[in-house]
């Protein structure tokens, strides 16, 4: 339905222009700022994860309960032992597909992220030593739900360019619409 006044074609046309402008500027910000810095995060906490499990398998027995303390005080990290196969991932979040080609590429074989009954928490076995070394983070490492902020952000650009629009297209046409 095409808007007969004047108003209308210009609040329609603002708006049209606005929202296009809005979702190129967040795809520039996804994709130059977003995803650059979360793939640097993940192989942060790749790099951090793999030398944890390296460490700990060469540590004697003795002293690795003070290097998990200090992993789980400092880092936010647990490890262990891993001594059965983690249950399939329910997760689709996206930072868990980067993280998991960081640990790939620095552990040298593929290196799968899990969720077990806990969803709070995320687990991958790191082969270290000939060993297999479990090594879990809290979700909440890994900051902010995506897809909540991207709805809140999109809702708020949207409300506000069409209130923009809106505003433009009665300030534009008023002026015309006394001198007709």
């Amino acid at each position: 339905v095409k808007p007969r006044t004047l108003f209308g074609r210009t609040a329609l046309t603002l708006g049209v222009a606005l929202v296009l402008l809005q979702t190129l500027a967040l795809g520039i910000i996804a994709w130059q700022i977003t995803f650059p810095l979360s793939q640097r995060a993940a192989d942060d906490l790749a790099a951090l994860m793999v030398l944890s499990a390296r460490t700990w398998v060469e540590l004697p027995p003795i002293t690795r309960a003070d290097f998990e303390h200090e992993l789980k005080t400092n880092h936010g990290l647990s490890i262990g032992a891993a001594r059965e196969p983690l249950p399939a991932s329910t997760s689709y979040l996206r930072y868990r597909f980067v993280l998991e080609a960081a640990l790939t590429q620095r552990a040298g074989q593929p290196v799968p992220v899990h969720t077990t009954a806990d969803p709070t928490w995320y687990w991958a076995d790191i082969p270290a030593g000939g060993q297999t070394v479990r090594l879990g983070f809290a979700r909440e490492r890994i900051g902010v739900s995506p897809p909540a902020a991207i709805a809140l952000l999109v809702t708020a650009i949207a409300v506000l360019t069409l209130l923009t629009a809106l505003f433009l297209a009665r300030r534009l046409t008023r002026p015309l619409a006394q001198l007709a």
